[in-house]
């Protein structure tokens, strides 16, 4: 995953909840070290689906760390991609 998705997802997260964004590291816990709550943490996913083409949270793994969803948009970004390979 390109650095610059990283970096606007921490942007993203970091506008989203108010925090300076070198507190959204890949080991920064969303709900022990951001005080996301599970209505912010949804909230959050709606917003990251829409400014991340292709991105959807229909069936997420567990998310707890900023890590974790980086990892989880890699991972989807690469289905998608190698989707999009095959049709071609």
């Amino acid at each position: 995953m390109p650095d610059c998705t990283a970096d606007r997802l921490r942007k993203l997260i970091a506008g989203y909840l108010g925090v300076d964004s070198s507190r959204v590291t890949d080991e920064a816990h969303l709900s022990d070290d951001l005080g996301v709550e599970s209505l912010d943490q949804i909230e959050l996913l709606l917003i990251i689906e829409d400014k991340f083409a292709g991105i959807q949270f229909s069936d997420p793994p567990a998310i707890e760390l900023v890590g974790d969803l980086l990892r989880y948009i890699e991972m989807t970004s690469i289905t998608q991609s190698n989707l999009i390979s095959a049709a071609a």
